[in-house]
């Protein structure tokens, strides 16, 4: 398993389901998880809210200024956003809808709901996409946003945005990808925006996602395009549309763009997800998808290599294909704990139960072994309490014969796979190089 340091990878699938997000929604300052399903959205620190039909996207951020973390949905079949206040202790207000004049899209890649500051006011605003329109609601700090305000985009059916400065002057742009191509509305820095202007990518290629990032680190953000092209399906003499390569858009500086690069140029099929710093070195990765053979999707980084060109990596591979994709640091650690090494605690010797075989391996490490042989530690670590001891070997039997406490986080064989709770380079983390059982299932 790649472990990337700085930013958590999350991919996740969308069937008709939308979006999942994370925010300490009961400031104990761990990250609670949220996601909706039809009509609902569901906190597992509280209940299930009916909310708008066919919720497709999620935002969190602070609509009011309390300090806790707020949540909005964008809903294609109602056409609305649901706006949550959060209350406290992982718990949300019932919602408020905005009506946004048009359906939502979904089932593309790219989030059509994105939450920034887009005048200036220090109010997180609201961006939206329709199938025709742009969308802002403006945040008024107090938790409540003004009317929606459309923009239109030269009449195209819109699939996808981002919002950047793309021409230097401190103020928000939005690019949106259409069938035709970009549309690029320039920010005038009091949430509104200029006429959309067109922006062409090649013949018959489709924007069905657009990422903004500084890709050759010129200061400038650049625009990450996820193509679909039109193919002839020579067999039924249909044309179809496909997935298409990813291309590259590297800024002037002022605004307008160089050709697009295909990156790169053998490339199998290609969804584009997003970018993001995945190894810490402070330039942007890409993540993509493509279908792989012997399952059915794998998840692609391209890393920044600084000279205008990408690595290729494979990461990921799931039966289910990837949707959106969320980039943070969960734990504040430095490391993402998705690409951590999971594991079980209290199964050492890796073979995916807790038995009386593992208290004999935590003694055979102490008094037999070569201590440097195990290589999930922390697995043994049965009491989590930073070291491996003899008190490990008795934890487990305790709970395995007498009844005793079971081990620590993320628990025994019985329990989900988990990362190891600790910081990674804290005084309580031993380490967990592989632990087969977890990584299987994850695969």
């Amino acid at each position: 398993m790649l472990r990337l340091e700085g930013l958590l990878l999350a991919a996740w699938t969308i069937a008709c389901l939308g979006d999942v997000q994370a925010a300490d929604c009961n400031g104990n300052g761990v990250e609670d998880a949220t996601d909706i399903a039809p009509g609902k959205l569901e906190l597992a620190l509280d209940r299930v809210w009916t909310i708008g039909t066919d919720p497709v996207a999620l935002v969190a951020g602070d609509w009011n200024a309390d300090g806790k973390p707020d949540l909005a949905t964008a809903n294609a079949g109602s056409g609305n956003v649901s706006v949550f206040l959060s209350r406290g202790a992982g718990k949300l207000a019932e919602p408020v809808h905005y009506d946004l004049g048009g359906w939502v899209p979904w089932g593309q890649v790219s989030s059509p709901l994105l939450a920034l500051d887009l005048d200036g006011d220090g109010n997180a605003d609201l961006a939206a996409l329709t199938h025709a329109a742009l969308v802002i609601l403006r945040g008024r700090g107090d938790g409540a946003f003004d009317a929606a305000v459309r923009y239109g985009a030269g009449g195209a059916e819109l699939l996808s945005f981002a919002a950047a400065d793309l021409n230097g002057d401190g103020k928000p742009d939005l690019a949106a990808g259409r069938p035709d191509g970009l549309a690029m509305l320039r920010g005038r820095g009091d949430g509104s925006f200029e006429e959309a202007t067109a922006h062409d990518v090649g013949e018959e290629r489709e924007v069905w996602s657009v990422a903004a990032a500084d890709l050759n680190g010129d200061g400038a953000p650049d625009l990450a395009l996820g193509l679909k092209t039109w193919v002839r399906d020579l067999l039924h003499g249909t044309w179809m549309l496909a997935d298409g390569p990813v291309a590259l858009l590297l800024n002037r500086g002022d605004g307008s763009f160089e050709e697009p690069v295909v990156l790169p140029e053998d490339a199998d099929p290609l969804t584009l997800l997003g970018a993001a710093d995945l190894d810490g070195d402070g330039r942007p990765d890409l993540i993509a998808s493509t279908p792989a053979p012997g399952v059915d999707h794998a998840l692609l980084v391209f890393r920044n290599q600084a000279d205008g060109t990408f690595e290729k990596e494979v990461v990921w591979h799931q039966e289910s294909p990837y949707h959106n994709l969320l980039a943070l640091d969960a734990d504040g650690d430095g490391t993402p704990d998705e690409c951590e090494t999971q594991f079980h605690r209290g199964d050492p010797d890796a073979s995916g139960r807790t038995d009386i075989s593992d208290a004999i391996v935590v003694f055979g490490h102490l008094f037999l072994w070569d201590p440097t042989a195990l290589p999930c530690l922390e697995s043994a670590d049965a009491d989590n309490d930073g070291a491996i001891d003899i008190s490990d070997g008795i934890y487990l039997l305790r709970w395995l014969f007498t009844g005793g406490p079971e081990p620590a986080a993320p628990g025994p064989a019985a329990a989900p796979c988990g990362v190891d709770p600790d910081a990674t380079g804290s005084p309580g983390d031993l380490g967990c190089a592989a632990y087969p059982p977890c990584q299987q299932a994850r695969r």
